[in-house]
Parts: structure tokens; C-alpha cells; sequence
């Protein structure tokens, strides 16, 4: 039979002597400073908090609450609109989109068109249709940093992450979506001009980050779902 002991919280949620764990247990967890003790006997017990306390007796009345300052809440990060599969038999919908993304959207239709029809000839000279390259908009990085967590970098060794990136982004030149993770801290520019002329950095990533928790781990992802 286990012995009996008793708890001694000098600082907590609530101070005094007690006599099992599942009571003190969430007074001291996660509380900054918290200080207890077990012992045999109530009168060590005893003996020890009114020396811990500077003199004061077991089981004082718990100090009322402090309020705590309101904050407000942050606002959330505008949510980013996926264009759906098949936007380019839209044409006044496609036509919000800069010329560049325009590009990439056709080109992901057409790719998929011909995933979905391999042995159907969808160019009229027969020509393989182009792979894209250049930046990756906002809608496009969603989607990359979702493949990162999920299966971590389209490295050669990691023949998980190369076929999802490969199936998502077939309409895109290989070495582009290979190159991208170091791109996303600051390293890609857009295709916005700055006051003074060039092109203006990115910050798409770090802006995630801070709006939505990402789990970036430098040039480096881990396979989240290895466990």
C-alpha cells in the first residue's frame, strides 16, 4: 500500500497543504514561480511552507483573480482564393488575374487537360504544349507550402514529395518548383516595381508564417506525417 503524503504549495494558483496529487497537480502546472513540495508527515509539511511563505500559515484563502488586460485579437490573414481547375473557359474571370498567373492557369488547364486524355492530341501541330517558369503568386505558394508539410522537400531521396509535387505542378519547367523552398524567406521577387525601379521582394512566406503558424524549419522540411 502506498504511503500517504502531503503536498505543500508555498506558490500556485492556491497555496496550503494537500493531500493528494490530483489536486495540486493544476495549481502548479504551467503557473511561472510555482513552488511545492511533498512530504511524510502535514507537520513538515506544514513546517516547510510556513518557512517558504516567510512565516504565514498553511491554507490561506486564495488571492482574488487578477483581471487581465484586454487584447485584441489579431485580425485574421485575408484568406487566399484558389482559382479553381478549368478558370480559363472564364474569361472575365480569368481576366482579374495579372498576365503571368493568366499564363500558369492556362497552362495548368491544358496540362490537365492532357493528363485526363494521355493518348488524345490536344495541340493542333502536335507540338508538346511549354512548361512554365517564372514567380510563383499567392495561390501557387498555398499549394507548395501544403505539399512542404505534408511530404517536405521534392528531393531526389524523397519519392513521396517528387511524385505529389510533380502531379500538382506538371505545367511548371522542374528545376523551378525544385529551386523554390530556398525562395520563399524573402528570395523571390514579384511582379510588382518598387518606387525606385526593380522588382520588389516578396514576403509572402514570412507573412504566412506569422498569420497562420507555419512550420518552417530553414532550407531543411521534415516529413510531418513520418510518424
Amino acid at each position: 500500500m502506498a504511503k500517504k503524503k502531503f503536498y505543500a504549495v508555498a506558490s500556485g494558483k492556491r497555496t496550503g497543504i494537500f493531500e493528494s496529487w490530483e489536486e495540486v497537480k493544476p495549481l502548479v502546472y504551467g503557473v511561472a514561480g510555482a513552488l511545492h513540495k511533498s512530504f511524510a508527515t502535514r507537520e513538515e509539511a506544514e513546517r516547510w511552507l510556513a518557512e517558504a511563505s516567510g512565516g504565514g500559515g498553511a491554507d490561506p484563502a486564495p488571492a482574488p483573480p487578477k483581471k487581465k488586460a484586454r487584447i485584441a485579437a489579431p485580425a485574421p490573414a485575408p484568406a487566399i482564393v484558389q482559382p479553381p481547375r478549368g478558370i480559363t473557359g472564364d474569361e472575365a474571370a480569368l481576366a482579374r488575374y495579372p498576365a503571368h498567373e493568366q499564363r500558369l492557369l492556362e497552362a495548368r488547364d491544358l496540362f490537365g487537360a492532357i493528363d485526363a486524355h494521355p493518348y488524345e492530341d490536344s495541340d493542333e501541330d502536335g507540338e508538346p504544349p511549354q512548361q512554365m517558369t517564372g514567380y510563383f503568386p499567392p495561390w501557387e505558394n498555398e499549394i507548395y507550402l501544403n505539399l512542404l508539410n505534408k511530404y517536405g522537400q521534392p528531393l531526389k531521396e524523397n519519392h513521396r514529395a517528387v511524385m505529389a509535387f510533380q502531379q500538382e505542378f506538371n505545367y511548371r519547367v522542374w528545376s523551378s518548383v525544385t529551386a523554390h523552398p530556398n525562395k520563399f524567406n524573402g528570395g523571390q521577387t514579384t511582379h510588382k516595381t518598387g518606387p525606385r525601379g526593380g522588382k520588389i521582394k516578396s514576403t509572402v512566406y514570412r507573412d504566412w508564417v506569422e498569420a497562420n503558424g507555419g512550420k518552417w524549419v530553414g532550407f531543411q522540411w521534415q516529413l510531418l506525417d513520418s510518424a
